[in-house]
């Protein structure tokens, strides 16, 4: 089954921040330090989260960017 746009890959969790924050902060976080300079790492410290739990929000950093260009945060599972 293909995933929608930005639909989470993994189970969405109730902990941190809620799905439009996270897309703010790392928006924020892209515009201040320039798209190609901000890496996973990055993001997800200032998300509060490991690298590795950024992909339990995002399938990848291009999904983050989909995500961004389309205003909507991901979607939880029902």
């Amino acid at each position: 089954m293909k995933r929608a746009a930005c639909e989470p890959i993994g189970i969405q969790r109730n902990e941190g921040l809620a799905a439009a924050e996270r897309l703010a902060v790392a928006k924020e976080l892209l515009v201040s330090e320039g798209v190609a300079e901000v890496k996973v790492l990055a993001i997800g410290e200032r998300l509060g989260v490991s690298r590795s739990s950024f992909y339990w929000y995002f399938k990848s950093r291009r999904d983050l960017m989909r995500c961004l260009r389309i205003g909507s945060p991901p979607t939880p599972l029902r």
